[in-house]
């Protein structure tokens, strides 16, 4: 089983892109064999079962559970370039992916049958450590050898702590799927060894500000980054990286976040942090400084060096070719606005002009007739 686990990986890797695809999709041999790999990954695991940890571990694992930190914004605002910066602080464990739990996976694992939801979740995030957004770095668990293989053993992980909450009778967590993810990998990233630091965990999901009732009503000591980003910029790279969305799709997510972001900021509730992409990318430093005094946990340099799994990572810009790995693009160095149309830019307006203007961002002023119409025939 070992051999085909190291051959199969030994293919896929010769399949993964060299560089990021952007609008396009992966080949169906990447995907084949990938399947195939997390199969065989799936396989041996249930033939070894489940692990075993130690009365410490234990108890830093249930504390570590609950207390999460949620990064979200809606796509291209920012929410990567965040997630990177916090990704190798000793404080952390930082999921290299998007977790994506209540927004993609939560309604599709319970369509299946309860003895296929393990597998159907586990060999998701297999292929997500493998390449988490087709583009480098991959392989974010390391490669596998001969005796061992750090995939099988996440795993592993993943199958103790999902029979673990599985069973549990009393005060289940409704997103315990979402924990279970975040302690395999936790584990598997040897987060939980001896002198370890860590306490929190950070999952970066798109949209998830939608849900923040919800997330604090399962995880009441949740912090919430909400990073946002000036709409114009948003809109301008989603729709070359997003070619066939109707533009209609940004405005709405952009809208319903800016919404919670001027709701937000007027609770003042100390779980929650807005943050400006314009005033990371501009002063990394200050705002490593702000994050890490919101969290609790010990300002370090690393946390203005954007890596994935510990490993640098390309600029802040699927646009912008030939950047070093871990460097900062400022928001000037990447800006696309005159891919809006003024049609676009009237309806982004008529969407968002007064949300933005409060929270900093000015937009072309539009009739407030007109805008109610505009929001009205695009079923904004």
């Amino acid at each position: 089983m070992q051999e085909e686990i190291l051959l199969l990986e030994k293919e896929l890797d010769s399949l993964l892109p060299r560089e990021r695809l952007i609008a396009t999709s992966p080949s169906e041999a990447l995907l084949e064999t990938a399947a195939k790999w997390s199969d065989s990954v799936w396989k041996m695991a249930k033939e070894l079962g489940e692990l075993s940890f130690t009365k410490n571990q234990m108890e830093q694992a249930l504390q570590f559970c609950e207390r999460p930190v949620f990064i979200c914004g809606v796509h291209r605002g920012g929410t990567t370039l965040l997630r990177d910066m916090l990704d190798d602080h000793p404080s952390l464990s930082v999921l290299p992916s998007e977790g994506t739990f209540i927004t993609n996976q939560e309604q599709q694992i319970f369509a299946l049958p309860i003895h296929q939801r393990c597998g159907f979740l586990c060999k998701i995030w297999l292929k997500r450590l493998a390449n988490s957004i087709n583009q480098p770095p991959y392989w974010l668990l390391g490669r596998s050898s001969t005796q061992s293989s750090p995939y099988v053993y996440f795993t592993r992980a993943f199958i103790t702590w999902w029979n673990f909450f599985a069973n549990e009778k009393e005060n289940k967590n409704d997103l315990w799927p979402m924990i279970v993810v975040q302690l395999a990998y936790a584990f598997a990233q040897n987060k939980f060894a001896e002198n370890s630091t860590v306490c929190c965990w950070v999952d970066k999901t798109p949209t998830n500000e939608r849900y923040l009732a919800r997330l604090w009503r399962q995880f009441p000591e949740a912090k919430i980054l909400h990073i946002i980003r000036d709409p114009k910029d948003v809109f301008a790279s989603r729709k070359k990286s997003e070619p066939f969305t109707p533009p209609r799709v940004f405005i709405r997510d952009l809208r319903m976040s800016f919404k919670v972001a001027y709701e937000q900021q007027t609770k003042n509730d100390s779980r929650y942090l807005l943050i400006k992409y314009e005033d990371l990318c501009s002063d990394p430093s200050a705002m490593g400084h702000n994050v890490s005094a919101f969290l609790g946990i010990q300002y370090l340099p690393c946390l203005i060096n954007p890596t994935v799994a510990g490993k640098p990572t390309q600029a802040n810009s699927s646009f912008k070719p030939n950047t070093v790995h871990g460097k900062i693009l400022s928001a000037d160095e990447h800006r696309h606005e005159k891919l809006i149309t003024s049609k676009e830019m009237q309806l982004l307006s008529a969407a968002l002009h007064q949300n933005a203007f409060k929270l900093g961002y000015t937009l072309p002023a539009v009739n407030a007739l007109k805008a109610f119409m505009l929001r009205i025939i695009n079923r904004i």
